[in-house]
């Protein structure tokens, strides 16, 4: 799935270093802890504090997470 493609009131969640984070699309971008954000990525870029595809980081993805790493993926 792509980002445009989500629906406004979509609830995006994930756990990172034992905290979770949620964040909500709206029309006007994402709001995660109750700031607008304009991508996935910004919020990523921010939980991790490091380069992040903000998608691939919320699951919508898959492949390289990190610039360089590779994802593990679970066999079939």
């Amino acid at each position: 799935a792509r980002c445009q493609r989500l629906k406004a009131g979509t609830v995006l969640v994930r756990e990172f270093s034992g905290a979770r984070h949620t964040v909500t699309i709206v029309p006007e971008g994402f709001v995660w802890q109750e700031k607008t954000y304009p991508s996935l990525t910004a919020i990523a870029r921010i939980i991790t504090g490091s380069s992040w595809n903000g998608p691939r980081f919320f699951g919508l993805r898959e492949g390289e997470g990190r610039k360089g790493e590779k994802r593990q993926e679970k066999a079939a």
